[in-house]
């Protein structure tokens, strides 16, 4: 079986990208709509408009595995990428834990389970979502 490089993470500085509004909450931790505020070649890996999502670093183990877990999938057109990690001063000096993601305005996979009113998704849904993370393998 070949084994998957090792992706390259980058790290940034706290000072490439500027904090918006709240976009979704959940158990570990806020998601947030930032843009760049410089976009240039240092930072080209990064898109103008992006999705954070942080938690104190404090409690942010389960954060922390969720980007092992979007490495492993990186590729797959249904997931969405991880750019980078990095750990930020919040407003009252505690240190805060940031994934930057690549900005999905389509909601998450929660989202649409959601909104099926209680039926769940069809099996159809379900069959296409499932292949187009195994078929990165």
């Amino acid at each position: 079986m070949k084994r998957k490089q090792e992706p390259q993470l980058h790290y940034g500085d706290g000072k490439t990208w500027l904090r918006g509004s709240m976009i979704g909450q959940g158990t570990f931790g806020c998601v947030y709509l930032a843009t760049l505020k410089k976009p240039n070649s240092r930072y080209s890996y990064l898109p103008p408009t992006m999705a954070v999502k942080s938690a104190e670093v404090s409690v942010s183990a389960s954060l922390q595995k969720e980007i092992e877990v979007l490495y492993n999938l990186q590729g797959c057109h249904h997931v969405v990428n991880c750019f980078a990690e990095e750990i930020t001063s919040g407003e009252h000096g505690e240190m805060i834990y940031n994934l930057l993601l690549e900005y999905a305005s389509g909601g998450t996979l929660a989202d649409l389970i959601e909104k099926s009113d209680g039926c769940g998704l069809p099996e159809f849904v379900v069959r296409r979502y499932v292949r187009s993370m195994i078929q990165q393998y």
